[in-house]
């Protein structure tokens, strides 16, 4: 079990009922706690009253584009240090290069390896971790 994921809060954007529980399940195997949420909308009230080490995004949602909660996030000064990983159907260059522009630190494309995952999604923290601590 990864020591990293270990007790880490996230927070899963993501519309698709069966990828929602696909991450869910790969994250409480490694010991990480996750809030599932299917539109911008309500992350954005899960956001304004918990705090979470990470977020995954799916590009495009029912109720807007997740490029539009990445923004939001960057801009507000409570939530601009939360790293966000982009969890998205599009393999396309220009959208990989389009979300890291705006912030993200990870782009995984769907379909996805449980294993390839993990590995971004724990390197990300790791130096996360590292920064919070002055290690960089």
């Amino acid at each position: 079990m990864s020591t990293v994921l270990k007790n880490k809060n996230l927070l899963i954007v993501e519309d698709a009922q069966p990828v929602m529980e696909i991450v869910k399940t790969v994250l409480k195997n490694m010991g990480a706690l996750s809030t599932g949420v299917g539109s911008v909308s309500r992350a954005r009230e899960c956001l304004s009253v918990q705090r979470f080490d990470a977020v995954i995004l799916d590009r495009y949602l029912d109720d807007q584009d997740g490029h539009e909660l990445l923004k939001y996030l960057k801009k507000n000064k409570e939530t601009k240090d939360i790293p966000v990983i982009m969890l998205t159907g599009e393999n396309e260059m220009a959208e990989i290069k389009a979300s890291l522009s705006l912030g993200a630190e990870g782009y995984i494309a769907k379909p996805f390896r449980a294993s390839s995952f993990l590995d971004q999604l724990e390197k990300i923290l790791r130096r996360h971790s590292e920064v919070d601590l002055g290690f960089k």
